[in-house]
Order: C-alpha cells, then sequence, then structure tokens
C-alpha cells in the first residue's frame, strides 16, 4: 500500500512540473507515492476546463494510518484521532506545499516585503 495518491488525470489537470514537485516533497517527507493510479477528480477536470491554465488541480488522497491512526479500521465509527500523527502529518503537508514555486515566489515576496 502507498502512503499518497497523486493524479493529475495524466497531465489534463496540471502540469507535470507540478505534479513531479508534490511527488518530490511526500517522498522528501518519508512518504511511498504513486503517481496516476487513479482517475478520480471529475471536478478538478471541470474547473480545469474552465480556468485553463490558471487553475492546476491535483487530487491528492492520503492513507488514513498517515493521519487518525496508524492500524486497521474495520466498520466501526472514528470518534478520535493521534493527535500527534495528525499534527505531524500536518506539518509535513505544509513543507510539501511550502515547496511548490508558486508558494516559494509568494514567501520571498513576503520577506522582501517585511526587509522594506
Amino acid at each position: 500500500m502507498n502512503d499518497v495518491y497523486l493524479s493529475n488525470r495524466c497531465g489534463v489537470t496540471s502540469s507535470e512540473q507540478t505534479l513531479r514537485e508534490l511527488h518530490k516533497g511526500f517522498i522528501a517527507r518519508g512518504y511511498s507515492v504513486i503517481d496516476n493510479a487513479i482517475m478520480r477528480g471529475h471536478i478538478i477536470h471541470h474547473y480545469r476546463n474552465i480556468f485553463q491554465e490558471r487553475f492546476e488541480g491535483i487530487l491528492i488522497e492520503f492513507r488514513y494510518t498517515k493521519y487518525i491512526e496508524n492500524r486497521y479500521f474495520g466498520e466501526e465509527e472514528l470518534t478520535d484521532r493521534n493527535e500527534m500523527l495528525f499534527q505531524s502529518t500536518k506539518q509535513k503537508l505544509k513543507e510539501v506545499f511550502m515547496r511548490l514555486p508558486y508558494f516559494r515566489k509568494q514567501t520571498l515576496t513576503i520577506s522582501e516585503q517585511q526587509l522594506n
């Protein structure tokens, strides 16, 4: 089982560069990743058709053992989560996204404004 499934519908909903950057970011944080093994994301495709290159959408599916609890769940109702695991994953996700060129550019712009 992989930890993270990414899909841009084989280049339809985002650039390959964005998909590669996300893939590398998750790998760098210790996750196993597979690209385009699932072809859902119809709503993402819809908005890409409307906004073209101004919109990039990638479906991200995370294995629940990476953010809820590291154990198998049957048909039971989830009433709680492992808060330490959840917060750790949340921080890793933030780090993955901050590596993307768009966010790096925004961070640089904000840092430059703080210097002035």
